[in-house]
C-alpha cells in the first residue's frame, strides 16, 4: 500500500478545498428551508383563510370570471416568464445551464392562486408551493457563486422542500424531488441534499403551525390472493382515471389555446364554464380543494358522479389559466373513486379511499415511489402494502400520460 506523503498531502488539500463548498451548501440549505419552509405556511394559512370566506359567501363565484380575465391579464402583461409553471421548474433541472428563474414567479402564483381559490376555481396547491419554493431558492445561485451542476441540486432540493412542507410528508417531498424529474442520478449529494432540504422545510412549517390534513384507515384486512385480485381491479380503474385526467387537461389546454388564444379571455371564459358547471350541479363543495368531501370520503362511500365532477372543474380551471395545482384534485378524484369503488369492491371505505387518493396521483405524475411513501407518512404503516401495490399497478395502466409537460420532455 502506498503511504506516500505525497499522496497524504493530496488527500488533506481536497479535504481544506471542499470545505468552503461544504459551509456554502450548509448554510444554503439553511437558507432556502427557512424561506420555502415559512412561505408553505405562509401559503396554507391564507388558503385556509380564502377557502373560509368563500365558504361563507357562496355568492364569490358569479365573479369567478372576472377574477380569470384580471389573472391572464396580469400575466399577459407582467408574467410572460413565469407562465409555464411547475414545468419551468422542471425544466431547469434537465437543463440548468438556462437563466434563473424569474423572482416573479413566487408572488405571482401566490396571488393568482388564491384568487383562484377566493372565488370558486377547482385548483390545488402543490403546484404553487413548487413555483414559490423553486423561484425563491433560484435567487440565492449567484450569490452562492454556484456552478450549473450545483444548481440542478439546488432544484432538486427546492421540489422536495416545497412538496414536503406544503403536504406534511418530508420524506415523501425527499422523493418527490428526484422522482418527478425524470433524470438520473449521478451522485450521492442528489439523495442526500432534497432529504435535508425536505426534513427542514417541514419542520420549518411545523414550527409556523401549518395546517395539514389527517386522515385515519381503522380496519386493514389480511392481504391474500382474493385482496390481491381485488387490489388489481382497483388499480386498473385508479390507472385508467389518471390516463383520462391527463388526457383532458391536454385536450382542453389544446381547445382554449388555439380558440381563445388571448390570456385574459381564456381565463374568463374557463370561469364562465365552471360558474355554470358549479350553478347547475349545486356542487359548491367542489370548489377549491374539496378537503371535506374528501375527508367524507373515508367514512361513508362516495357517489359515483363525485370523481367525475371534480376532474371536469379542474381540468378546465387550469386549462383555461387559472393557478393552483392538481395534486390535491387528483387527491380528491382518486379518494371519491377509491369510497365509491368500495361498494362494489369488497375493501373497506377507507382503504379504498387511501388506494385512490396516492395511486392516482401516482399514475399522473409519474411518481410511485414517493405516493407509496406518502401513503405511509399520511396513513400509517399497516396501509404500505395495499397503497404500494395500488400504486405501482395505477402508474403501468396510465401510460406515457402526465400532467407535466417537462417530463414528456426531459
Amino acid at each position: 500500500m502506498d503511504f506516500s506523503f505525497t499522496k497524504y498531502s493530496k488527500n488533506i488539500t481536497n479535504q481544506l478545498t471542499s470545505l468552503p463548498l461544504f459551509v456554502r451548501w450548509c448554510l444554503m440549505l439553511l437558507l432556502i428551508s427557512v424561506c420555502i419552509g415559512t412561505a408553505s405556511a405562509l401559503f396554507l394559512h391564507s388558503l385556509q383563510w380564502v377557502t373560509a370566506v368563500r365558504d361563507t359567501h357562496r355568492y364569490l363565484i358569479y365573479f369567478l370570471p372576472i377574477a380569470g380575465w384580471l389573472i391572464g391579464y396580469f400575466y399577459k402583461k407582467y408574467g410572460q416568464s413565469v407562465v409555464q409553471g411547475v414545468d419551468l421548474v422542471l425544466v431547469n433541472v434537465k437543463k440548468p445551464h438556462y437563466a434563473r428563474i424569474p423572482w416573479q414567479m413566487a408572488p405571482f402564483v401566490y396571488g393568482a392562486t388564491l384568487f383562484t381559490h377566493l372565488f370558486g376555481g377547482s385548483a390545488g396547491r402543490e403546484g404553487t408551493a413548487l413555483q414559490i419554493a423553486g423561484s425563491i431558492s433560484d435567487q440565492f445561485t449567484k450569490f452562492f457563486g454556484f456552478s450549473n451542476d450545483d444548481r440542478k441540486l439546488l432544484m432538486y432540493a427546492a421540489l422536495a422542500g416545497g412538496f414536503g412542507s406544503v403536504f406534511g410528508t418530508p420524506f415523501a417531498g425527499a422523493v418527490f424531488g428526484i422522482e418527478v424529474c425524470r433524470t438520473k442520478i449521478t451522485s450521492i449529494k442528489s439523495i442526500y441534499i432534497p432529504f435535508i432540504s425536505a426534513m427542514l422545510s417541514h419542520a420549518v412549517a411545523n414550527m409556523w403551525r401549518a395546517p395539514h390534513s389527517t386522515y385515519e384507515v381503522a380496519y386493514i384486512p389480511a392481504l391474500d390472493i382474493t385482496a390481491l385480485l381485488y387490489i388489481l381491479l382497483a388499480a386498473i380503474c385508479f390507472g385508467l382515471c389518471s390516463r383520462l385526467f391527463c388526457i383532458a387537461q391536454d385536450t382542453l389546454h389544446h381547445f382554449f389555446k388555439k380558440q381563445i388564444p388571448s390570456l385574459p379571455w381564456k381565463a374568463f371564459v374557463g370561469g364562465l364554464a365552471v360558474l355554470c358547471i358549479v350553478w347547475l350541479s349545486q356542487g359548491y363543495d367542489f370548489m377549491g380543494l374539496g378537503l371535506p368531501l374528501i375527508a367524507q370520503s373515508f367514512t361513508e362511500p362516495s357517489l359515483g358522479y363525485y370523481f367525475l365532477l371534480k376532474l371536469l372543474l379542474t381540468t378546465i380551471t387550469l386549462s383555461s389559466g387559472f393557478k393552483g395545482g392538481e395534486v390535491t384534485p387528483l387527491f380528491f378524484i382518486g379518494a371519491t373513486l377509491g369510497s365509491f369503488l368500495s361498494g362494489w369492491i369488497d375493501l373497506p371505505t377507507a382503504l379504498m379511499a387511501s388506494m385512490g387518493f396516492v395511486a392516482v396521483f401516482a399514475g399522473c405524475t409519474k411518481t410511485p415511489i414517493a405516493c407509496s411513501i406518502m401513503a405511509w407518512e399520511l396513513f400509517g404503516w399497516k396501509v404500505v402494502l395495499f397503497t404500494t401495490l395500488a400504486c405501482i399497478l395505477a402508474y403501468f395502466v396510465s401510460g406515457k400520460h402526465t400532467i407535466y409537460k417537462a417530463q414528456r420532455e426531459v
